[in-house]
C-alpha cells in the first residue's frame, strides 16, 4: 500500500532501505527517547 501526498510518500519498507534505518535510528537523539531502540544500534537488525 502507498500512501502520497504533494509532500510525502510512504510505501513499505524494502531490503535496501536496512542502511538507511540503521543509520536514522541510531542516532542517539532518537534511540534515548524510545524505549526499544537501541544505542549503538546493531548491524544486521534493520
Amino acid at each position: 500500500m502507498l500512501l502520497y501526498s504533494e509532500n510525502v510518500y510512504l510505501r513499505p519498507f524494502e531490503l535496501h532501505d536496512a542502511d538507511k534505518v540503521r543509520e536514522l535510528a541510531g542516532e542517539y537523539a532518537i534511540a534515548k527517547t524510545t524505549l526499544s531502540i537501541p544505542h549503538p544500534y546493531p548491524e544486521g537488525v534493520a
